[in-house]
């Protein structure tokens, strides 16, 4: 079972009440989990590209947020839509190892359709479990794994071999359509392994990316999928692709 299907029985409300886990003026402290978010005070403008976080839950480990995001700017002079960037500052030294984002909502307002969408973390280039990664077996090898629909993950990647990059492509989410990945009692969750530091110092950006075609890494910066998963977990992954019923 994931955590999210054992831990969302706390609700929204209950999150809200316990945690204050509604952001104002784009910081959010992540309940008592040892981690703050913040981002951009222009993305608190709901007349534009908006995000919002919302505590569900929490455990000694992990924080369960949901996320609902609305890219509101349309491309630039070089075709590129502007990331959401947020950052996650480490509060405490025995923070949470695991930070989930689950059920989230977000909306095409760009004017453009998208045909690919990565998210990316960005933190150290040790090539260590030190920094800031994705857990790949969690996110799309656990039962239920995430679920991307109408796209499919189409590399897992990063400047090292951790996996700090996870591009979709393979499908198109028109302008004006909502996409919620991961929403659902068998939609997953996507975990990333915050690997806070013994010091209290850890800092790293979470970011959402939508885009156009898909331009692929250099080999030497890209893996399969099946090497992080392993052959076990190539089928559970595949079902990442499914609809979303």
């Amino acid at each position: 079972m994931s955590l999210k299907r054992g831990l969302l029985g706390v609700g929204v409300l209950a999150g809200a009440l316990a945690f204050g886990s509604y952001a104002q003026a784009g910081s959010l402290v992540l309940g008592n989990s040892g981690w703050r978010a913040s981002w951009s005070s222009s993305f608190d403008n709901a007349d534009y590209t908006y995000v919002t976080l919302t505590v569900l839950a929490e455990t000694d480990s992990t924080v369960v947020i949901q996320k609902t995001a609305v890219f509101a700017d349309g491309p630039d002079q070089h075709g590129l839509i502007a990331p959401i960037e947020i950052n996650f500052e480490q509060t405490r030294a025995d923070a949470a190892k695991n930070i989930v984002v689950t059920s989230e909502s977000v909306t095409n307002a760009s004017g453009v359709d998208w045909n690919s969408f990565q998210f990316i973390i960005e933190d150290g280039t040790t090539d260590t479990s030190a920094d800031t990664s994705f857990d790949v077996t969690r996110t799309f090898g656990s039962v239920p794994p995430f679920d991307v629909s109408p796209f499919s993950v189409v590399g897992v990647g990063g400047i090292t071999s951790q996996p700090q990059i996870i591009t979709l492509g393979d499908g198109v989410l028109a302008n004006g359509d909502i996409w919620r990945p991961g929403v659902g009692p068998a939609g997953g969750e996507l975990v990333i392994h915050a690997a806070p530091a013994t010091d209290g110092s850890k800092r790293f950006v979470f970011k959402e990316l939508p885009g156009g075609e898909v331009i692929p890494l250099p080999a030497a910066a890209w893996m399969g999928l099946s090497s992080l998963l392993g052959l076990g977990a190539v089928g559970a992954f595949r079902k990442a692709r499914r609809t979303i019923a």
